[in-house]
């Protein structure tokens, strides 16, 4: 099955993609509490789950990513024809995009739509989800 070096790197990226289901992605911070913010919703705080543009937006984040992940693994299976597997490759690098403007728009939307009333709220993106390799100068 994993014929090529690309497939490989695909697997991977099928099973770092799987994981953010189970790792929070950030941190809501407010000023009565720290809330972990998961793909599926808050870890804790559930009073904010009650709003439905919170859960709508929660809701796109997950079908986005179950959507990228189905088609890598898709892709990962068609080993044997490349040209198909670039095509899914390329679908799936704007598919990806997609899914990290959505979080970090939609993280800054939902943080807006909890608690307008306090000032200090912030999200801190210092989860291992979103740390990058970056070139030191």
């Amino acid at each position: 099955m994993i014929q090529r070096i690309q497939s490989l790197l695909l697997l991977v990226a099928v099973i770092l993609l799987s994981l953010l289901y189970f790792f929070p992605l950030a941190t809501l911070q407010l000023r009565f509490g720290n809330f972990p913010v998961n793909i599926n919703g808050f870890t804790q705080g559930e009073t904010f789950a009650d709003l439905s543009a919170v859960k709508l937006w929660f809701a796109s984040f997950t079908i986005v990513l179950s959507i990228l992940i189905l088609l890598l693994a898709a892709t990962v299976l068609l080993y044997k024809n490349l040209k198909k597997q670039l095509r899914l490759c390329t679908i799936a690098f704007f598919l990806n995009t997609v899914f990290i403007i959505l979080l970090f728009l939609g993280l800054e939307q939902v943080a807006s739509l909890i608690d307008p009333s306090v000032k200090d709220t912030t999200i801190s993106y210092r989860e291992w989800v979103f740390y990058m390799p970056h070139k030191e100068r």
